[in-house]
């Protein structure tokens, strides 16, 4: 291995060389020059290229270019995707180019499904951000900086721990019950983003209709999200290095009571339960918690801090003409907000730590002028440190322990006794820590064969890609123990009752093999794109096939052969049609495939001769679409046509009463088991105004999802077994997308405004459910995560209106001050049949985004507002219910009801331990979880060309950044980040980032 790597190194150093010594062979010339838009505006990034040669470069921050062409070059072509190719004649000294807006975005070039097209061209839906917009937010995980960004996208995240922080994305919400993320494609083959250095991605895109995704078959139902990487170009090398730091916080903690007002409420509580019970607490402990004698334990304050995060990557791109390469290395780590992570007497470091290294190579090879060679190959090295024990476990404890308990005893021992056995210091520094290694090797070989000879505009193309992804886990574990004070009469420390024994880490540790999987992908096609006067046509035709080996089970695999085709006529009426016929082995046999097919148009009306040369209005397109596309991706088990066998009870048999080993059926299979199907469609209209004044994309959707896998609800008993899940689900989901822009420049100054809003509801069809006693019980006709329980109806107020109110058989004694629930089906019992609709969904339906941007002189200025509606969390349990299996206590718990602040209460009377009345589902412990995040904010400033050139760079950008700066929620009462999921609210917090960086260009 180390030999191979060798060489793969050798190689990439002869090609880097080669290209250094292409340009200084042929006798040259100097030529420099600057490139401004139509206002006189630097443009950084444009192509200037040497015509009827392969030699250029790109345009500095500040639109400058210097390079040696051939002596025989006379004219230089300036291309860049939005604006006209430009052809100028070199001239002395420093030239002055200027190019113009392509305002019908005609050269725009956009991914698709296995492909590109012009964007004029493309009657599906897609959505597209720009790199330099993900490289705005300075997150550890690359599904966390899409928030907002793209119209048709949703994201929740639940976690901000280093390593395990990624958000759950999903394309135009969820339209079905079983598994709703898209499928996510890089370099066009299935492989997770998550780790992907946005400083190597080309372009990001998410599918969103049957247009777009069909084909990809049985894989394409809940879109498509697509990533390249960034590929050289011909020209000198061009050196690139970033480099960035700073430190990272909670964004938000709950704050709880003190110890002193946990100890007040406490005794309350327990009176409230029995008048008759001894307090828990005297007067003369009260008394120490106000005046700080005793303990006030703030747990999170005690274990949590700001931590350090930083990341570089350094890039190298550039190429002969026969050879182009990008070549790429990442660093990064992210530490963890635990305090005292080497507070052990091993000293291990035992902090929630990630960190990464990636490697990646892109080489393009024309072997001969009609034979393209591609080699991508790409490395993950990472490591995640954590202690031995869940970050649940540990938000989980300091959401429980009461301050009146001290994290440490007099003597230094760790506090703790048969109730509270665990200590968060325990946890966090003396439970030893394990070490999660992720080992991944992506590697494509692709070759592309242009066939102009034979017939002109065909070409095929062949590629094979190789992943093997391997995750081991080591874990160095150890135990500690807890003591509690033992007191004498007055109150003095005699000794300490233990709880527990303290153990050290064995320093072989032990292992588990965690994940290894293994996959292979290949693919060939035939590609056709030829225009004859105002006629264009393009076809493709692939075959491709996936398998996956995971540990040692049987091998995942699916195959394809898909098509497309698209028409235009004069760039303004266009048509295309795709199909996939696409099989896997999870199907019974002869069962295994499917056709998945759709068709779309559309129409450019400012192509058409009322329309051209319309000052207002610019571009304008109607497009729209239908088509079936598959989801394989439901049930637990893999092969659900299969009836299942086990190991049952034993029995004796036999003359002489021997015990033999039962056997028994299991599930009983279902052989007509298929993927679910969703038919989509779309109608969209995309139109810019005054040029690129105004801009607007608005799509709306519908989709009917069916063949949902479920369980069988309504199975009678008398069946005496159970079924496999069936193809029985169906639902609908409909929605808009729309993304608006608006864009002016006033000398040096320039301004954006980009906001884009998601709206998609589902509604569930069908999923055999059972029969209901009431309609307000059906969960059929809700949207997918609908929340039901009981409805608040406010709190008793004294006993005779518990007397003449319906019963609430919960617990044994309803109490004035207790929850009163509205008795629905007014049997005068409020129980099972009395539970509604209390809330939406806790995916959102509704998300929106504001991008603005400004630049000035080099000053650039960005910010991203996102946020959610129609989505609701219910907490329970410690996030809310007091004293808790004796936890603690918030500031809503002191607005609870006593007699004396009946009328004012807004919180039910106190009582110590769950409470089955008050403690159950119901809207009470329902919140908006509607939010606005200051989301991203960026301010740079790129130097002046004089001040680069001095220091022999290209250009240089220093620039300060931040995440999750600001968040505006209506939880002010539950105190929890807006994206904390439904329960407990054990979360590791979602982290709030300052980070400062340089990039330089060489």
């Amino acid at each position: 291995m180390k030999r191979k790597t060798t060489h793969f190194l050798r190689l990439l150093l002869c090609v880097l060389l080669h290209a250094l010594a292409t340009t200084a062979i042929a006798q040259t010339r100097p030529v420099t020059g600057r490139v401004v838009d139509s206002v006189g505006q630097a443009m950084p990034g444009v192509t200037v290229v040497a015509k009827g040669t392969q030699v250029g470069t790109q345009t500095t921050a500040d639109g400058a270019f210097a390079f040696n062409v051939p002596e025989s070059s006379t004219t230089l072509i300036f291309t860049m995707i939005g604006y006209k190719t430009t052809e100028a004649n070199i001239t002395a000294g420093g030239m002055t180019v200027r190019l113009n807006a392509n305002t019908s975005a005609l050269q725009d070039v956009v991914i698709v499904g296995y492909g590109t097209q012009r964007k004029v061209t493309v009657t599906g839906a897609i959505a597209t951000v720009a790199t330099k917009e993900l490289l705005q937010s300075p997150v550890s995980n690359l599904t966390n900086a899409l928030a907002g960004r793209l119209p048709g996208l949703i994201t929740t995240q639940r976690s901000g721990e280093p390593g395990v922080d990624a958000s759950t994305l999903y394309i135009r919400g969820i339209a079905t019950t079983g598994t709703a993320t898209p499928l996510i494609i890089v370099d066009g083959v299935e492989r997770p983003i998550d780790y992907v250095d946005p400083n190597d991605i080309a372009t990001f895109s998410i599918l969103k209709d049957a247009a777009s995704t069909a084909v990809f078959g049985m894989r394409g139902a809940n879109g498509v999200v697509l990533v390249t990487t960034k590929r050289g170009n011909v020209g000198p090398p061009s050196v690139n290095f970033t480099m960035q730091g700073g430190y990272q916080e909670a964004n938000k903690m709950p704050k709880y009571l003190n110890s002193y007002d946990y100890a007040t409420l406490r005794n309350e509580a327990v009176r409230n339960d029995n008048p008759a019970a001894s307090l828990p607490f005297s007067a003369e402990q009260l008394e120490g918690f106000k005046n700080g004698t005793l303990p006030n334990t703030n747990y999170y304050d005690f274990i949590m801090q700001a931590s350090p995060q930083s990341s570089a990557n350094l890039n190298i791109s550039g190429g002969a003409p026969n050879v182009r390469y990008y070549i790429s290395a990442g660093y990064s780590r992210y530490a963890g907000n635990y305090k005292y992570v080497k507070d052990n007497p091993e000293g291990n470091n035992t902090n929630s730590i990630q960190s990464r290294y990636t490697l990646r190579a892109n080489v393009d090879v024309d072997v001969t002028k009609t034979t393209l060679v591609s080699i991508d190959l790409s490395g993950l090295f990472a490591a995640r440190n954590a202690p031995n024990t869940s970050a649940a476990t540990i938000m989980n404890l300091a959401n429980r322990l009461p301050p009146t308990n001290p994290i440490f005893n007099p003597n230094g021992s760790l506090f703790g006794n048969g109730t509270y056995t665990q200590n968060i210091y325990g946890e966090v520094t003396n439970r030893g820590y394990q070490v999660y290694y992720n080992s991944t090797i992506q590697g494509t070989f692709a070759t592309k064969q242009k066939l102009d000879f034979w017939v002109k505009g065909l070409s095929v193309r062949g590629a094979m890609s190789f992943d093997n992804t391997f995750q081991p886990v080591t874990t160095y574990g150890r135990n500690y123990a807890v003591f509690s004070p033992i007191y004498n009469a007055s109150g003095q420390v005699t000794g300490y009752a233990q709880t527990g024994a303290d153990t050290r880490i064995d320093p072989n540790g032990g292992l588990g093999y965690g994940e290894h999987r293994r996959r292979t992908y290949g693919e060939v096609s035939i590609n056709y794109d030829r225009s004859f006067g105002k006629h264009a046509f393009t076809g493709m035709l692939m075959a491709n096939r996936q398998k996956d080996v995971i540990q040692s089970r049987i091998p995942y695999a699916k195959q394809s052969l898909m098509a497309r085709a698209t028409y235009n006529y004069d760039l303004r009426y266009l048509f295309e049609v795709s199909a996939a016929y696409h099989g896997s082995e999870n199907f019974p046999k002869g069962q295994r495939y499917g056709l998945f097919p759709a068709v779309s148009g559309g129409w450019v009306i400012s192509e058409e001769d009322f329309l051209k040369g319309n000052r207002a209005i610019s571009y304008l397109k109607l497009r729209g679409s239908y088509g079936e596309v598959g989801n394989d991706q439901g049930g637990g088990d893999r092969f659900l046509w299969f009836t299942s066998w086990a190991g049952a009870t034993q029995y004796w048999f036999g003359p002489s009463a021997s015990q033999a080993n039962g056997w028994a059926q299991g599930a009983i299979g279902n052989p007509d088991v298929t993927w679910e199907r969703g038919r989509k469609a779309n109608v969209g209209i995309e139109t810019k105004l005054w040029g690129e004044l105004f801009g607007l994309t608005l799509d709306v959707f519908h989709e009917r999802r069916s063949d949902i896998l479920s369980g069988r609800n309504t199975l009678s008993d008398v069946f005496g077994q159970s079924v496999k899940q069936q193809n029985i689900g169906r639902v609908v989901n409909k929605g808009i997308d729309l993304e608006f822009s608006h864009e002016q420049r006033f000398g040096k100054f320039r301004y954006m405004i980009k906001p884009n809003v998601t709206f998609a509801r589902n509604k569930i069809l069908d999923y055999d459910e059972q029969p209901r006693a009431y309609p307000w019980m059906r969960r059929t006709g809700h949207p997918v995560g609908t929340k039901f329980g009981l409805l608040y109806d406010g709190l008793f107020v004294d006993q005779a209106e518990i007397t003449r109110s319906a019963q609430q058989r919960f617990s044994g004694t309803v109490f004035p001050g207790d929850i009163k629930y509205k008795d629905l089906n007014g049997d005068n019992v409020v129980d099972a049949f009395d539970e509604t609709v209390i809330g939406y969904s806790r995916t959102p339906e509704f998300m929106f985004g504001i991008n603005l941007q400004t630049s000035w002189n080099g000053i650039d200025l960005t910010m991203l507002f996102q946020g959610a509606d129609r989505t609701d969390v219910r907490l329970d349990n410690e996030a809310v219910y007091e004293f808790f299996q004796e936890g603690k206590v918030k500031p809503i718990h002191l607005n609870r009801w006593t007699p004396e602040r009946a009328s004012i209460a807004t919180y039910p009377r106190l009582h110590y331990g769950k409470n089955e009345n008050n403690h159950r589902a119901s809207d009470y412990w329902v919140r908006s979880a509607a939010y606005m995040r200051l989301k991203n904010m960026e301010i740079g400033y790129t130097l002046p060309r004089a001040v680069t050139t001095r220091w022999k760079m290209k250009s240089a950008r220093v620039y300060v950044n931040g995440t999750n700066l600001l968040t505006w929620d209506k939880l002010t009462d539950f105190d929890v980040d807006p994206e904390v999921g439904d329960g407990n609210a054990a979360m590791y917090p979602i982290q709030r980032v300052f980070n400062a960086g340089v990039y330089v260009t060489f």
